[in-house]
């Protein structure tokens, strides 16, 4: 066997090697670093949803999800679905992501909170409020978010921060994609 032959095969049974050492402890510590993602997403969805005493992911029970909606979340008060969580990613200004929480009353459709967990690439001082502006969702039902449509946002009736329309639309479509998949999936 030539030198380059034995070279590649000997590169290629250690890459092998490597490969399965790293799949081997990866089983290890990838619950381990699930739990703390899901710690410190917990810590977020408790102070948005100060009415329910625990939380579970169940993003796998639903089928085709749209790629915009990253997590849906069941807030439990006394071992019964109180809310209903969304953690939505849409794109602001200059293609930077907005994270939303939207925290929908699970019986009612009622929005009960939301708050913006990212707001990348913002202009500041302008484009970045949408991280603390009062859109007055809080109160609205859900049926009223899924039934808007954010293309033409100055004429849509909806709150906006003036002079940061395309943040604006971003976090109001995030609000609005939660809103209609609880319609259609969940509520009445």
């Amino acid at each position: 066997m030539s030198k380059p032959l034995k070279y590649g095969v000997f590169l290629l049974v250690l890459g092998v090697i490597c490969a399965g050492l790293l799949a081997f402890i990866n089983s290890f510590t990838a619950p381990i670093i699930e739990k703390r993602e899901f710690d410190e997403v917990v810590k977020v969805l408790e102070e948005v949803d100060e009415d329910s005493n625990s939380f579970e992911d169940v993003t796998d029970e639903f089928d085709n999800l749209p790629a915009s909606i990253s997590k849906v979340f069941y807030g439990t008060k006394r071992n019964r679905e109180n809310t209903v969580i969304y953690w939505t990613t849409t794109y602001g200004y200059n293609g930077g992501e907005i994270k939303v929480l939207t925290v929908i009353d699970y019986k009612t459709g009622v929005i009960k909170a939301t708050k913006v967990t990212a707001a990348e690439k913002q202009t500041a001082g302008i484009g970045d409020k949408i991280i603390t502006y009062d859109f007055k969702t809080v109160g609205r039902d859900a049926q009223f978010y899924a039934e808007k449509n954010v293309e033409n946002i100055a004429e849509s009736g909806l709150e906006i921060i003036s002079g940061a329309t395309v943040s604006s639309k971003a976090f109001l479509e995030g609000v609005i994609i939660a809103s209609s998949h609880y319609v259609e999936n969940i509520g009445d």
